[in-house]
């Protein structure tokens, strides 16, 4: 499975190590200005692993979504 991880912070590298044993092909994207061009290794993979709650990172997920791929969010909910 080829999944793009969507992420603005380094422990993006750490999933992608461990996905990569298991045999998935990684894309990694810190998010930035979504483009038609900007999309194509988005469209490419078979879903995205969200590391995160940036707006630019959920409108990629958003379109990933809409285009029927698997969407996987993490987000770190902080001390309580």
């Amino acid at each position: 499975m080829k999944i793009a991880i969507l992420s603005h912070k380094e422990v993006a590298n750490y999933y992608a190590a461990n996905l990569v044993q298991r045999g998935h092909e990684i894309t990694i994207s810190g998010g930035g200005a979504i483009h038609a061009p900007g999309l194509k290794p988005y469209i490419e993979c078979d879903g995205c692993l969200l590391l995160g709650d940036e707006p630019d990172l959920k409108e990629i997920t958003d379109y990933m979504e809409a285009s029927g791929k698997n969407v996987w969010l993490v987000v770190s909910r902080g001390a309580v």
